[in-house]
């Protein structure tokens, strides 16, 4: 019971983005996207755990409720935060039986490590997600950089973890046509860019794929 109630402060730990009715969007109602984006994208996908995968997208971002969410294009915020999650994992846990406890820290560990093939497609629909939540809110909410970067940025995900492709670009499609109806002219995300925001360390000494 206290590991749920602990878990009820994701309903209200709000994210950078906006929604569509203009109101901030939570780290649960991320989550809850991710999850269905997860299922239907798992389907087809040959040699991968779906269950797996789903259970992945559940928990992957349970350290914020101790640890809050960091906007990731923030890079003064990404120093040191696998280890401030890890921490914060480390006491959730503690709340759960052992074997619960040990099933969420080993799914947590293999998303941030990003070297399965599970672990690589979710954290890629993680991505994904939150640039179709940024195309549903108005542009208004968008920050400058969030304006400069923004198309062509599903691709390059995509073409990192290796999946989605098509769905990537019909993603970037939607980003460049938002852009264009409110009067900006923006030019696709070129990869040192892209590298500047996405290429540093996940973990220590582990390398993205």
């Amino acid at each position: 019971m206290e590991f749920l109630h602990a878990a009820e402060k994701l309903k209200n730990e709000l994210r950078h983005a906006y929604k569509s009715n203009g109101l901030r969007e939570s780290v649960a109602e991320h989550s809850w996207r991710l999850c269905l984006m997860t299922m239907v994208s798992a389907e087809d996908i040959e040699d991968i755990d779906r269950d797996k995968c789903l259970k992945m997208a559940l928990i992957h971002d349970l350290p914020e409720i101790l640890a809050g969410d960091a906007y990731r294009l923030d890079l003064s915020k990404q120093e040191g935060r696998h280890e401030i999650e890890k921490a914060a994992l480390g006491k959730l846990v503690k709340l759960l039986p052992k074997g619960a406890a040990r099933e969420i820290t080993d799914l947590w560990l293999e998303f941030e490590e990003g070297i399965t093939m599970e672990a690589r497609l979710v954290k890629l629909i993680d991505r994904l997600e939150v640039l179709i939540q940024h195309n549903e809110a108005d542009v208004s909410n968008w920050n400058d950089l969030e304006k400069e970067i923004q198309y062509g940025l599903a691709e390059k995900h995509a073409e990192r973890y290796g999946f989605l492709l098509e769905f990537a670009l019909e993603i970037d499609e939607e980003t460049k046509k938002k852009l264009t109806k409110a009067g900006y002219h923006p030019k696709k995300l070129g990869q040192e860019v892209y590298e500047r925001y996405y290429g540093q360390l996940d973990v220590v000494g582990k390398s993205r794929p």
